[in-house]
């Protein structure tokens, strides 16, 4: 399509007023985004413009400041990005334009460190102009397919992630709510067992909304939370910014395939993440590469699940409605209790490459005031026990009455002080690079 150049716009000023729009838009794709000439911004961009994503987790960019430094880094993940336009429709002030982007990824952008990995994506703005300048831009691009096509997520299983992904984000702002603060003690005796210290470099990896993460940024480590599910790196962001941890951030990878480069932090660990992973070796191994020689790796797993009492009070609860309900499955266990044997959990940190394992198992207590309480810590500690509720096709009355039975069960297990400890054991493994 037609490109515009400074000394045609001029020119602009006698067409319609949607050609007008048509073109003010092909001259910013090309001198800002083609050409990296962030100056003429100034004159084509209102003090408060703002571009928003179609993206949720995605923060606005506001101002002519902001947007400036946001095409400044991309230019710099991006060096040889290229925009190319292939098709507009334009309506009064407000300008729809479809475009294709390509490139290579050679620098760190939004925390994905350059993959080298070349892309072609197209998305669709839609500009919002008034007397000649930008007002708005919303944008929608396909960040599923530059993901997959960066080799941050693979592309040949999309359809097996999205599901289980989606199951994350669904629950992430009750994990939030109910779940992240009571993981913080087990957090901090893992911690005490590596030596984190104030100053090192931390990675989390499966980190949800910040269990292990928030309790290594309050000891002053430089802390990345990774997680796959977009939903639970936000809800970490805002807690770390509420409690001004500028030495914590949050990016949404995949721990089987992290976009980290080698050897980068001094202890990596994942507290109930990496032991729900399908291909756990893999993970292991990705997390002994970007971990520093010398550097210790930290996994945190559920031990035996007949000796974890919130599991138990879930399943009797259940089958005081559903009878015929067999509990868990033990050939495979699920995912979660894959590293309930101390000695497996010993053995993949030795097949991963590391040495002067230790394995060592400790009891979690948690208090619970309330069958509510518990019940909201179970339904949104893991998208599972909402998947088995479904399963076996629980009707609304059947649900209450779960919820009645684990209030029954809690107040019969409450102390003077109305609060029922449950306990659980914890697997804790490490070693050293």
């Amino acid at each position: 399509m037609e490109t515009v150049k400074e000394d045609n716009i001029t020119r602009i000023k006698e067409a319609s007023l949607e050609e007008r729009n048509k073109k003010l838009v092909r001259y910013a794709i090309e001198e800002v985004w083609n050409k990296g000439n962030y100056s003429v911004l100034d004159k084509i961009v209102e003090s408060d413009f703002v571009i928003y994503s179609a993206n949720p987790n995605k923060k606005e960019v506001r101002g002519k400041e902001e947007v400036k430094q946001f095409f400044s880094s991309l230019r710099k993940a991006f060096p040889s990005i290229k925009f190319t336009i292939l098709d507009q429709v334009a309506e009064g002030e407000k300008v729809a334009t479809q475009w294709v982007a390509e490139g290579t990824h050679e620098g760190s952008y939004e925390g994905m460190l350059a993959t080298n990995k070349s892309f072609k994506v197209k998305a669709i703005d839609i500009d919002y102009i008034k007397n000649g300048k930008f007002t708005v831009c919303w944008t929608n691009m396909d960040e599923l397919g530059l993901l997959q096509q960066l080799g941050i997520l693979e592309p040949n299983k999309p359809r097996e992630q999205e599901t289980p992904r989606q199951a994350w984000d669904q629950i992430a702002e009750g994990y939030h709510q109910f779940v992240t603060d009571t993981e913080i003690w087990l957090a901090n005796e893992a911690l005490k067992r590596v030596d984190l210290r104030a100053g090192q470099s931390f990675l989390d990896v499966a980190a949800g909304c910040g269990g292990l993460s928030l309790p290594a940024a309050r000891l002053g480590a430089k802390v990345l939370a990774t997680d796959w599910s977009p939903e639970m790196i936000r809800f970490f962001n805002l807690r770390a910014q509420e409690e001004k941890l500028s030495n914590a951030k949050g990016q949404v990878m995949d721990g089987h395939n992290l976009v980290i480069e080698d050897n980068l932090f001094d202890v990596t660990g994942s507290q109930f993440g990496v032991m729900l992973f399908p291909d756990q070796p893999r993970a292991l191994r990705e997390m002994v590469r970007v971990t520093k020689p010398g550097g210790k790796v930290l996994l945190i797993a559920y031990g035996q699940p007949k000796e974890i009492d919130f599991l138990n009070f879930f399943i009797a609860a259940l089958q005081s409605v559903k009878p015929d309900f067999q509990g868990l499955p033990t050939d495979p266990p699920p995912f979660e209790f894959q590293l309930a044997d101390p000695g497996i959990l010993y053995q993949r940190l030795k097949e991963a490459g590391l040495k002067n394992v230790q394995v060592g198992t400790v009891t979690e207590h948690l208090e619970f005031s309330s069958g509510q309480q518990l019940w909201d810590w179970i339904l949104y500690g893991n998208p599972i026990p909402g998947h088995v509720l479904s399963e076996l096709d629980c009707t609304s009355d059947q649900i209450g009455a779960v919820r009645q039975r684990l209030e029954q069960m809690i107040r019969g297990h409450a102390g003077k002080n109305g609060k029922a400890i449950l306990t659980n054991p914890i697997n804790i493994g490490f070693g050293t690079k």
